[in-house]
């Protein structure tokens, strides 16, 4: 049996998102480049979260997420706050200018949705997002292990 080609499905997918999010923030004059978005989401949510926990939150690795929070406090979007326990962790919150998109930025994503969504049921959604978060977490376990084997291969622990 021929299976579905769902990564080639999913990375047009991505592509498309990125595209229709690039005209949404370009139409609404919201001051942030598609790639910050997720970062920005997770700012939104969760005010003084750590960049780690944005990092794992978001999916978005460690070294993206440290070069796009510089963008967001350059541009006036974020700022980091020392954690007064252990300075060496920064406490990541929304400015008083990024407070003023954040309405806009979630209806964004509501009207992003909107459009990946017509034409199906809420039950057909309700189906497809934990097929997609499993196989999400599948490609997360393997490289997980890749990783391991590699540490375990150059003698670190």
């Amino acid at each position: 049996m021929d299976r579905p080609l769902f990564s080639r499905n999913i990375a047009v997918l991505y592509r498309l998102n990125q595209k229709i999010l690039f005209r949404i923030v370009k139409q609404k004059g919201i001051p942030l480049e598609v790639g910050q978005i997720p970062v920005m989401m997770q700012v939104y949510r969760y005010p003084g979260l750590t960049q780690e926990k944005i990092s794992a939150n978001s999916g978005v690795d460690k070294s993206t997420v440290a070069r796009v929070l510089k963008q967001l406090e350059e541009s006036g979007m974020a700022c980091r706050a020392s954690d007064q326990d252990d300075k060496r962790i920064n406490h990541i919150y929304a400015t008083e200018k990024g407070e003023k998109y954040r309405e806009q930025v979630f209806r964004m994503i509501h009207e992003l949705h909107d459009i990946l969504y017509q034409g199906l049921t809420e039950d057909e959604v309700e189906r497809a997002i934990p097929l997609v978060m499993k196989m999400r977490t599948n490609a997360e376990d393997y490289l997980c292990k890749v990783r391991c084997a590699k540490k375990e291969a150059d003698g670190e622990s």
